[in-house]
């Protein structure tokens, strides 16, 4: 017996959907092929466990999400991090979760609200990690759509989604105590992304820059057979310079074949349609899109990552306990990752809930070998690296960047569009309309978003703040007022035309000729039934 499902061989490898109709037993789920489906779960990604026993819902480290059905109830399993939610919205009895949200704004017809004008405002709430959850936003038919981080949370019999504590992580009282925990989660994540039950196995596949993260992430996935690494060349180009970036250097030093390609190699491709569209569309400024220009090697692999070291690894960031991050890197990938089909394992959020104990093993007397006592300052995976045969002068040396920023003030950046995504929003913008009030208020928001930005480019040449010693006082008045005009006119407008074409996407799918359901038997709904019930 397995989950009651039906496979869309359309649809994203790892898109899933679970309907549920009155009570928990009467469910269907949707999902594409490379979802896995037990006798009571299913899961997309990977987790340190064994695949057959899909416990994923005891894990502290799980990579994707899925859901566990107790008879009676529902567990369901976000990532353990923030770098992908899941969403749930109440349709009368019914409800729906979804590990992707055009995805169930398209099974229910419904799309962004275009007169709610602070979509981005509150989707950035994750910068304050656990603290905010669950977000909330409003749908076109005035939905109340929940955004759920990091915790599982249960569906009992009245169908109200609640928060549950993911298992937790071991105490870390050392380094060695630490990289044991990252290595041995790895380790198990990778036996099960490679699990010949699978129908196809994942490898792993590591990114590798100049920095301190991904080199570090880097080496702990080599200690698990990891053997390939890709890596930008360049970072972002600025007043005509292009900074080298390349992790060749690193991966020639663990032993790792690297293969280098320029950042914005996908402007070039002329077989993806406005491929912007599906990083705006988390309304998380979308400057992941880079990773495009990787995708030709990303199929069917475990990739590693160093997102969010630059708050967990670093000497000079405050410990917190609910993931506070500082900005939106790695969390624009979700659709693009759904559609390719690959796992994401972002090292540095391995244990992430314990930042206080990671940040007191970095500050301990052992860590001090590895300190450099300046402003870019990260011990521990300068440790992983050199230890793992990295030289100090191949990374670490300075902060440097590859997102693609479209929205901010960027002097002397050339960022640009797809040639198909500047005719598609030509188009969409022909058919945009927002009343006069709409527009003044956006518009009021661009220029205090420009405000800010010219601020702190005038701070950042002069160190004015620093010479008077308010930069501390500064930064917190700068930041409130970035996060509360994010949403512009043309903030606003990509959000809606990137969210529209996703839909539009799914919906093709969602709308497509329906199948007879795999599994057991409904309790409350005939098979047949089920399968003519699907359209919302």
């Amino acid at each position: 017996m397995t989950l009651r499902h039906r496979v869309r061989p359309h649809l994203p490898p790892l898109a899933w959907l679970l309907e549920i109709d009155g009570t928990p037993q009467n469910y269907r789920l949707h999902c594409g092929p490379s979802v896995v489906i037990g006798a009571s779960g299913f899961f997309e990604g990977a987790w340190p466990g064994e695949l057959a026993a899909m416990d994923f819902a005891s894990a502290a480290e799980v990579f994707g999400s899925g859901a566990t059905f107790t008879g009676d109830a529902w567990i369901v399993v976000p990532p353990s991090h923030t770098l992908e939610p899941l969403f749930s919205v109440r349709d009368g009895t019914r409800l729906l979760v979804s590990n992707a949200l055009p995805f169930l704004l398209a099974h229910r017809d419904d799309g962004l609200d275009p007169g709610f004008l602070a979509y981005h405002s509150r989707l950035y709430q994750v910068l304050k990690g656990l603290a905010a959850a669950p977000i909330r936003i409003p749908s076109r038919k005035g939905a109340e759509i929940a955004v759920h981080y990091y915790h599982n949370f249960h569906i009992g019999p009245d169908l109200t989604p609640t928060a549950i504590a993911k298992p937790a992580a071991p105490a870390f009282d050392s380094f060695e105590s630490y990289r044991d925990y990252l290595r041995s989660t790895v380790d198990g994540a990778l036996r099960n992304a490679a699990d010949p039950a699978r129908a196809r196995p994942y490898r792993p596949l590591a990114t590798a820059s100049q920095g301190y993260d991904s080199p570090a992430a880097c080496a702990i996935a080599r200690e698990a057979g990891c053997t390939e690494v890709i890596t930008h060349g360049f970072a972002r180009r600025a007043f005509g310079v292009r900074d080298p970036d390349s992790g060749e250097a690193v991966a020639a030093a663990l032993g790792m074949k690297a293969t280098v390609i320029d950042r914005d190699a996908y402007l070039q491709r002329e077989n993806v349609e406005a491929p912007e569209a599906e990083f705006l569309c988390h309304g998380l400024e979308g400057g992941d899109v880079h990773f495009l220009s990787f995708e030709a090697l990303l199929p069917h692999r475990v990739l590693f990552s160093g997102f969010h070291g630059d708050t967990v690894w670093d000497l000079h960031k405050p410990a917190n306990a609910v993931i506070d991050r500082g900005d939106t890197s790695g969390a624009s990938m979700g659709e693009f990752r759904r559609r390719v089909d690959f796992f994401h394992i972002p090292v540095p959020f391995i244990g992430v809930l314990r930042h206080a104990e990671i940040l007191a093993v970095a500050e301990s007397a052992p860590m001090r070998p590895f300190a450099l006592g300046n402003g870019y300052d990260r011990p521990i995976p300068r440790r992983i690296a050199e230890q793992a045969g990295v030289p100090r002068q191949a990374f670490g040396v300075a902060k440097k960047a590859v997102t693609v920023l479209f929205f901010d003030l960027n002097i002397g950046l050339d960022e640009r569009l797809a040639r198909s995504t500047r005719a598609a929003l030509r188009t969409f913008a022909a058919g945009w309309r927002l009343r006069p009030a709409q527009r003044l208020r956006l518009a009021v928001n661009a220029l205090v978003a420009r405000g800010v930005d010219l601020t702190r480019l005038a701070l950042k040449k002069t160190r004015l703040g620093i010479r008077l010693g308010i930069e501390k006082h500064l930064e917190p008045v700068l930041s409130s007022l970035d996060l509360a005009t994010l949403d512009t006119p043309a903030t606003v407008m990509m959000l809606h035309w990137a969210m529209s074409t996703i839909v539009t996407r799914y919906a093709a799918v969602d709308q497509a000729p329906e199948h007879e359901f795999v599994g057991a038997e409904p309790s409350a709904m005939t098979t047949l039934e089920a399968a003519e019930s699907l359209a919302v």
